[in-house]
């Protein structure tokens, strides 16, 4: 058994079959499942069960994928501590952001962080938290900037940013003759927010003992803002969000409410290597 072997296998359960694995490994099926079957001959047991269309993992075979995941991920570590000792530095550096965050990631320190590292180059993943956790999880990024609420298992968080949420509509309405607004304010208004802070939100209110207008749940708060924009209800989002878009015809409120708030997170894995750039970029966020 060795590392080839156990990236084949890894490929086969993430595709789920053997024809569409040996497609992405760019090789032929043959082959794949000849090795397959080598590696079932040398455990003495069947990894999977072959199915017409799928292949289904057998207990022996979910055992050993999470065995192969630690040590192909301990591999690609090793490989880059080396090289880490051998340049002294890795000049690319991988985050997934999500696109919420974006603004105050710009507006606070990355500028100065290119002005003393020059030299390091970025490859950026966008998606929601959970995309973003799970490209982490996966090894396919470094670091990632995320939103709070999010689940912090096996994450080393470091707080970066902290914002109010604030209500957003088509100038076309008033909420307020000032910009800040409290809960009763919006009780009577479509609300239109993004489906990871629904339970904040009505909680919020609830605690007030007041009821939410929901008109619209979605999955992005670029979302929230354009239907707001296009004067069909009041988007509940983080401040910083509204740099998503254009918004000069929008009126923005803060909602005077002390659990309102939003955090933005730099993560990483725990216990797992770091390049030598992924750990001075999060010191220099420190």
């Amino acid at each position: 058994m060795d590392i080839k072997q156990l990236q084949y296998f890894l490929t086969i359960c993430e595709e789920g079959q053997i024809t569409a694995a040996a497609r992405r490994l760019h090789m032929a099926q043959p082959p794949l499942s000849y090795q397959l079957k080598m590696l079932e001959e040398e455990l003495g047991v069947a990894l999977v069960l072959r199915g017409k269309h799928h292949i289904q993992l057998t207990d022996a075979g979910e055992l050993l994928r999470e065995k192969a995941e630690q040590i192909c991920r301990l591999c690609e570590d090793t490989k880059k501590e080396v090289q880490d000792a051998k340049t002294q530095v890795a000049h690319e550096l991988r985050i997934g952001i999500v696109s919420s965050s974006h603004h105050a990631f710009l507006e606070n320190g990355i500028r100065k962080f290119h002005e003393d590292f020059p030299k390091v180059s970025f490859v950026l993943k966008e998606g929601n938290t959970f995309q973003i956790l799970e490209l982490l999880e996966k090894g396919l990024i470094e670091i990632g900037v995320v939103r709070t609420p999010y689940p912090q298992k096996n994450i080393k968080a470091i707080p970066f940013w902290e914002e109010g949420m604030v209500a957003v509509c088509d100038r076309s309405q008033c909420l307020s003759k000032d910009n800040r607004l409290k809960l009763q304010d919006l009780t009577n208004v479509p609300l239109i927010y993004y489906e990871r802070y629904a339970s904040l939100l009505e909680d919020c209110f609830l605690q007030s003992g007041l009821l939410p207008t929901c008109f619209c749940i979605n999955q992005d708060a670029r979302t929230s803002l354009l239907w707001a924009k296009a004067g069909l209800g009041v988007a509940i989002v983080p401040k910083s969000a509204i740099a998503l878009i254009e918004h000069e015809n929008l009126k923005i409120y803060d909602i005077d409410h002390p659990r309102l708030t939003t955090s933005i997170h730099i993560i990483c894995m725990k216990d797992r290597y770091l390049s030598e750039t992924a750990q001075t970029f999060i010191d220099y966020y420190k």
